[in-house]
């Protein structure tokens, strides 16, 4: 199963990597239009709302083809084509349509977006209990109002939606195929990181090696062959890479002192590379470093998210600017940004 599966990853991220000349980036809502030469440019500004461990997030997201940008607003899913979608749909679709806002003492009913297919062809998302709304004052406790909860697909060529029928413990991270997901197994002795094959009553779940299945965190590479993951032991924090079909796991950063000196690794497009942020000062200090491999390439007193734009470059908030670095911690380009009221999808 896991052969099979890697296969047609594999293939999916080879579609996925190829070289186009303007790529997008989302951090923090903000979506960036970056080309190879050239300033980054915004085109589009959702402020997230947060996310919830078990349903997902209000970031923006991006297709791995880069043709689909995914938000939220008004408590529902959208999406819209990006530049690089030769379409004539120019306007945002509404995907979900259960999403309302908190009244009286009834809660909000609230959409989550979980991602892409790696095919790009569909949307994961979630319906789930909101808890208090902005306009309800004086609310501690709201009541959850009756709604169809749980995951959803939404094919993208046909604008169709299904409820997925899933295990209820787990955690979604990343939808693979309609069939096959990266989750988080949450179990009575630990929670396990693996890939999932949903089949009804003959779900499959094949769990990471121990350090990474067993790690804080962890990023599946685009091809589904390795992992990044944070393990803690003892207190201390460290990355490793682990492969997942041969079951290796090889430590890419120190031990670190404290547990949270090490997190958030992410690797590479083309799966060579692993990025990682770094606390220094045995977790005390108010500056972050961001690390590739065994490498620090940047520095900043008031970090707030980066990500990975291509094989060979990174967007990283910093304040109220995002700077685009190569490997080596160049700086090609930096945009200042501002947390400000929602902006229109850019015609």
């Amino acid at each position: 199963m896991i052969a099979k599966l890697l296969l047609a990853l594999a293939f999916c991220a080879s579609f996925a990597a190829a070289q186009q000349t303007t790529r997008f980036v989302a951090i923090e809502g903000h979506v960036l239009s970056i080309a190879k030469t050239g300033m980054p440019r915004e085109v589009l500004y959702i402020p997230p709302v947060g996310f919830k461990l078990k349903y997902g997030t209000t970031d923006a997201i991006l297709s791995p083809d880069q043709h689909w940008i995914a938000y939220i607003r008004d408590h529902n899913a959208w999406i819209v084509p990006s530049k690089q979608q030769k379409t004539s749909v120019g306007d945002a679709v509404k995907v979900s349509t259960q999403g309302i806002a908190g009244s009286g003492d009834l809660a909000p009913i609230d959409a989550y977006l979980v991602s892409f297919s790696d095919d790009s062809k569909s949307l994961m998302y979630s319906i789930a209990p909101g808890t208090v709304d902005t306009d309800q004052p004086g609310v501690r406790h709201p009541k959850a109002r009756p709604a169809d909860y749980g995951y959803f697909l939404y094919t993208i060529s046909g604008a169709k939606t299904e409820k997925m029928q899933l295990p209820g413990n787990i955690r979604p991270h990343r939808l693979l195929t309609p069939e096959h997901l990266f989750i988080t197994e949450v179990g009575d002795y630990g929670d396990q990181f693996g890939l999932l094959t949903a089949a009804g009553a003959k779900d499959d779940f094949f769990a990471f090696a121990k350090t990474c299945a067993q790690a804080l965190e962890c990023d599946l590479a685009q091809d589904g062959s390795a992992a990044a993951c944070t393990s803690v032991k003892q207190g201390h924090s460290q990355i490793f890479h682990c492969g997942v079909a041969n079951g290796s796991a090889d430590a890419v950063s120190a031990a670190g002192t404290c547990l949270n000196e090490f997190r958030r690794p992410q690797l590479s497009p083309d799966g060579k590379h692993t990025a990682y942020i770094r606390t220094p000062g045995n977790c005390s200090s108010k500056s972050k470093e961001l690390w590739i491999d065994a490498t620090s390439i940047y520095s900043c007193a008031d970090y707030r998210e980066y990500a990975w734009i291509d094989d060979d470059r990174l967007a990283i908030r910093c304040g109220n600017s995002i700077a685009i670095s190569d490997l080596h911690g160049r700086r090609l380009g930096v945009i200042a940004v501002k947390d400000a009221p929602p902006s229109e999808p850019d015609k």
